[in-house]
């Protein structure tokens, strides 16, 4: 077997195609939005003293 043969199995590998059980194609990019989910988690447990605030917001850095 050559290169081309184990570059090919290590595309696939690495690489998989799509499977739609468990992707789907997003209308838009939730970054933003999961980003202020996280920001705001972190807030409450920096208030809740579950982490101090040396550890928390990472916009803050």
């Amino acid at each position: 077997m050559g290169t081309k043969f184990y570059r090919e199995e290590a595309s696939q590998t690495a690489c998989p195609p799509p499977n739609p059980d468990h992707y789907k194609r997003l209308d838009s990019d939730p970054t933003l939005e999961i980003a202020k989910k996280v920001e705001a988690a972190i807030q409450k447990m920096i208030r809740n003293g579950s982490i101090d605030s040396e550890t928390g917001p990472i916009s803050s850095r």
